[in-house]
């Protein structure tokens, strides 16, 4: 399971390939789905947005699946998502 995690170049690129259609579909369709945000320790609004990008419905068991059988490689904070 730990092998899929590995970045590459090419894994990289195939993820932008994949989420730049989404992410201009999401904005075409969501102008004001963003959000600044502050820095905690001074509570000044930081000079960049947080984007939101609306994905397609996948099982969420194939992840819970591979976040279970992990080996503390990726994380160490159980992770579960219903």
């Amino acid at each position: 399971m730990t092998a899929d995690a590995v970045r590459t170049r090419d894994r990289i690129q195939a993820q932008i390939l994949e989420l730049d259609p989404l992410f201009e579909r999401t904005l075409a369709s969501h102008p004001d789905w963003w959000c600044q945000r502050e820095m905690k320790s001074t509570g000044e609004t930081r000079d960049w947005r947080t984007f939101f990008i609306k994905l397609e419905y996948r099982d969420l068991q194939e992840m819970n699946r591979a976040w279970a059988l992990d080996e503390d490689v990726r994380s160490k904070k159980r992770r579960e998502l219903v």
